[in-house]
């Protein structure tokens, strides 16, 4: 499965989907984490400082799903590997259970407990991703 050539006959976005652009603040950057104690002060003043320096434009689309709706999961012919924090307010599970459903050759869905957005940098998140890659790459 490739990208979509020009012509492909994408649904069309209502205009109100049109990306807000704002600058990015360190409020917006630090919401990434909302899980409590799951990453370090430390670490979270360190990602917003990353994230301000290589992101200074936030661009929040309200819509996404149209990209996940116009996936065909049967025509992927590689295994996938989804993971997510359970406690990540944008992680939809239906487009994973639409490639669990599908022809898909091999679908992993790890849902991390106690984690958010950033799952590959928090506890327990980091550990268990990093178990996850490791296993998925082994193969069943």
């Amino acid at each position: 499965m490739g990208w979509p050539g020009p012509d492909f006959p994408f649904r069309e976005l209502p205009a109100s989907s049109e990306p807000r652009r704002e600058a990015n603040t360190a409020e917006a950057a630090r919401n990434d984490f909302v899980a409590p104690g799951a990453i370090g002060e430390r670490a979270v003043e360190a990602y917003v400082r990353a994230a301000l320096a290589a992101d200074p434009v936030r661009v929040d689309w309200e819509g996404w799903e149209v990209f996940a709706d116009e996936m065909e999961p049967s025509e992927v012919a590689v295994p996938v590997l989804v993971l997510r924090g359970a406690l990540d307010p944008i992680a939809d599970p239906e487009p994973v259970a639409r490639f669990a459903r599908s022809s898909a050759p091999r679908v992993v869905d790890v849902r991390v407990e106690g984690c958010d957005h950033a799952v590959l940098l928090e506890d327990p998140g980091r550990e268990r991703c990093l178990e996850a890659i490791r296993s998925f790459l082994a193969g069943p």
